[in-house]
């Protein structure tokens, strides 16, 4: 998403409820029907849509949350800012080289103290031999890419995104970028693989482990700078009572829907003397009790299994 721009979520019908339930939002504004966004709480009805709309941070590569509540139940609408375009020789950092860079260049080189250095040169990467200083190998690099006398490396890749989606794979995708003939990608510092799409995943991975990537796009000229590293962590194999039910209905928004794996076979873990027919689906409880409803109307509570 780009910076300082109005982000508007999908629709939501609201549905479950036999009263009106409130309605009430934080960093952001909702609309109800169709009608005007608000960050007033109010009222919602069943069958009523919902959309939520926020505004884009105004810095690079940062997350926010419009976080919407119906009648307790809470769920957040996310979005996250571009990462920066970053070009090595962009010494003033307005996002390409141009003469301003030059002159920036030249006047450094002559002893001066020019005004429009950005601040981060030295970590940003733009420096063009890495020595944290704007010198000889700066002008003529900016010179002769702005003379048309050399070819020019293309920008870090935006737009990067890392996925866990499984207990072994991680998912890497990004934009593509204008002049890059293929991107690397960097696993922990290391060079992982060179790929000409954009997109790629990374398989054979522990489960329940962090892993942190970065990308960069490259030409003949050479290699962007490269992107700050993305972590994600692995999918834990099988599963533990706390990951899949916090709660009833598998996590707070009821969705009957778990955040990790669940088991990959089927084994019988127990067998009951309860000789009624059960009425509701099992629900295990904090303490590992497994509550169920039978066909006589009472709630059984069985106790004493290993999960």
């Amino acid at each position: 998403m780009a910076l300082n721009t109005t982000a508007t979520s999908n629709q939501i019908t609201v549905g479950g409820i036999t009263c009106a339930a409130s309605i009430s939002i934080t960093g952001g504004t909702y609309s109800i029907n169709g009608g005007a966004y608000t960050n007033a709480t109010g009222t919602v009805s069943n069958g009523n849509t919902v959309t939520v709309r926020q505004t884009s941070s105004g810095s690079y590569s940062t997350k926010t949350d419009a976080v919407l509540t119906i009648g307790g139940v809470s769920d957040t609408f996310s979005v996250t800012t571009v990462t920066e375009a970053i070009f090595i020789g962009d010494i003033n950092g307005n996002g390409k080289i141009d003469l301003a860079d030059a002159i920036v260049a030249l006047k450094s080189l002559s002893g001066l103290n020019p005004p429009g250095i950005r601040s981060d040169y030295g970590s940003s990467g733009i420096d063009v031999n890495n020595d944290d200083k704007i010198g000889l190998e700066e002008a003529l690099y900016i010179l002769q890419l702005v003379a048309g006398l050399r070819a020019e490396a293309p920008a870090t890749p935006a737009g990067f995104t890392v996925t866990a989606t499984s207990s072994s794979q991680i998912d890497l995708a990004w934009t593509a970028m204008t002049g890059a003939i293929g991107y690397k990608i960097y696993k922990n510092g290391n060079l992982l693989k060179t790929v000409t799409t954009t997109s790629t995943s990374d398989t054979g991975l522990n489960a329940s482990t962090n892993y942190c990537y970065s990308v960069t796009a490259y030409n003949s000229a050479g290699e962007s700078v490269q992107i700050s590293q993305i972590c994600a962590t692995t999918l834990t194999i099988g599963y533990s009572y706390s990951q899949i039910w916090p709660m009833f209905g598998g996590n707070a928004q009821h969705t009957g829907q778990a955040s990790s794996l669940g088991p990959q076979t089927a084994n019988l873990a127990m067998t009951s003397n309860v000789t009624v027919k059960a009425r509701t689906s099992p629900v295990i409880g904090i303490d590992k009790t497994i509550y169920v409803g039978g066909s006589d109307n009472k709630l059984y509570a069985i106790t004493g299994v290993s999960i």
